[in-house]
């Protein structure tokens, strides 16, 4: 069911593909030969996968495909669609082309890869561009073809602009417009806008494993976790199902979202929001529906995720969105062992934080997913950190890891057990080779209380992989936390320099 929804909603023009743009309003069967927007030149394929092809083509017409020593032959069905698989191929940094075709129509894809591809989605963290990132500009500088990275990058979308949308903005917000793009080859130009983290995790990955990384950036700013869900699924929970029924007015939506929306639909808001509402971006599964079932079929390595602002207000119900969200895009890829490598909140002076990423953290009892710390990155007042480096580099250590299986420290010192004994409260540490207090940084960021719970800034000492927390105001500690505010003190990292995520321990 999800591949015909992925034709019908990506049966517009490859950027990279040499078929003249057909005149709007034409039926199907007028427009001849067409791919989805994924696919263009310079595009990398999924090593190790079969690889999928598939597209419209007038009802009845044999499309045959061939990519290197590879060919297969289709006739589009009644629907004018149609589907090849050609077996799967190593990874290989020589550009070949990708031909599709049928009688009187031709695709030719220049310059195609075999390598890793990753989708790279989430909210505005993700979006951030590398010129506007620490460091960004002169890593851009630094690209050569050595780099081996592919870029995606789908057009611009508004994002959480504070403004009415111009009508051909919102002409664009449909499941079959809203995506657009094609991919480059990594160079100053093509990186400077694409996305710094994503960036930084394909320069990182493609320098250890010496292979084509593809990087497809489908992010969208300020978009929330029940954007990237299909609607039908939250309206099957009574409890999230206000969501899709009362977007705009129901407390589940984050008052950003709500105001935001409501600001960006300023016309509709005045004609006193008559029925239908216009579509948008921010509405629950909008971002499923038009951004993820359509590239569904294209074969790829796994997913990074960085979003959780949007969602930050309410942590409880934010994590049975996630679950929720993972779940359903591992089944729109059929792989129930998907991997998702997300980053957590760093610190920033929002209330709620604390919990989210406490909230967060409790994801990693899924195997296949992995979370790069970010607490050391944040900034008390701005919610884009310009420090995406290290949680770029940090991403592409936990995939190493976790999908390559590469025996490199890919986590900062994590809690294992905690004993209590007279004055002092010990806590030992997995992931804690080489513990130690960050460079420049005294032990700082813990706190102990009593059985009373009331917190007290802790002493803190390192023995070997264990820390030695105690207080003058707590007479026998119990309970510890450490990093434990919207922007706190740190200061735990390991002899990789991965920082420790924030914890209690009841």
């Amino acid at each position: 069911m999800l591949f015909f929804l992925a034709i019908g909603s990506l049966l517009g023009t490859s950027p990279g593909a040499s078929i003249p743009q057909a005149p709007q309003g034409l039926a199907p069967q007028e427009l001849g030969l067409q791919l989805p927007w994924v696919f263009t030149d310079h595009m990398v394929l999924q090593r190790g996968d079969p690889i999928e092809v598939w597209g419209s083509a007038p009802s009845g017409a044999e499309v045959r495909v061939s990519f290197g020593p590879a060919a297969a032959r289709v006739h589009a069905d009644n629907s004018e669609r149609w589907h090849v698989e050609l077996p799967p191929q190593g990874a290989c940094a020589e550009g070949r082309p990708l031909l599709v075709r049928t009688e009187g129509s031709e695709v030719r894809l220049e310059d195609v890869v075999v390598g890793d591809v990753w989708l790279c989605a989430g909210q505005s963290n993700m979006d951030f561009p590398l010129e506007r990132a620490e460091g960004g500009v002169r890593a851009a500088a630094a690209i050569t073809p050595a780099t081996r990275l592919r870029l995606c990058n789908r057009a611009g979308s508004p994002g959480g602009v504070r403004r009415r949308l111009r009508p051909e903005e919102l002409a664009k917000i449909t499941p079959s417009s809203f995506y657009e793009g094609a991919w480059a080859v990594a160079s100053p130009e093509s990186a400077a806008h694409f996305s710094a983290v994503a960036f930084f995790f394909g320069r990182e990955l493609a320098g250890e494993l010496e292979v084509p990384i593809g990087l497809i950036d489908v992010s969208v700013g300020g978009s929330t976790t029940e954007g990237w869900i299909p609607r039908a699924r939250l309206t099957e929970d009574d409890s999230l199902a206000p969501l899709v029924t009362e977007f705009l007015d129901t407390d589940l939506s984050h008052p950003f979202i709500r105001e935001r929306t409501a600001v960006q639909l300023g016309d509709w808001v005045e004609a006193g929001r008559p029925a239908p509402r216009p579509r948008h971006f921010f509405e629950p599964g909008f971002l499923f529906e038009s951004g993820v079932a359509p590239l569904a079929p294209f074969p790829i390595k796994g997913i990074l995720w960085y979003q959780g602002e949007s969602n930050a207000h309410l942590p409880d119900v934010a994590d049975r969105l996630y679950r929720m969200m993972v779940e359903e895009w591992r089944r729109a890829w059929g792989r129930p062992d998907l991997p998702f490598c997300f980053v957590q909140l760093p610190g920033m002076g929002r209330p709620t934080w604390p919990k989210f990423r406490e909230m967060q953290a409790g994801w990693l009892d899924d195997p296949h997913m992995g979370m790069a710390v970010a607490i050391d990155v944040g900034h008390p007042t701005n919610v884009h950190p310009t420090h995406k480096r290290p949680v770029g580099e940090r991403l592409a250590r936990i995939a190493l890891s976790l999908v390559h299986g590469r025996d490199i420290v890919a986590s900062g010192p994590v809690p294992q057990s905690v004993r209590c004994s007279d004055e002092t409260l010990t806590i030992t540490f997995e992931h804690a080779e080489g513990l130690s207090w960050a460079s420049g940084r005294g032990p700082t960021g813990f706190e102990v209380s009593g059985d009373d719970q009331h917190f007290h800034p802790a002493q803190a000492q390192i023995d070997g992989e264990r820390v030695l927390l105690s207080s003058p105001e707590v007479t026998r500690p119990t309970a510890a936390r450490y990093a434990w505010s919207p922007f706190p003190e740190w200061s735990l990292v390991n002899g990789t320099g991965l920082p420790a995520a924030p914890f209690r321990t009841r």
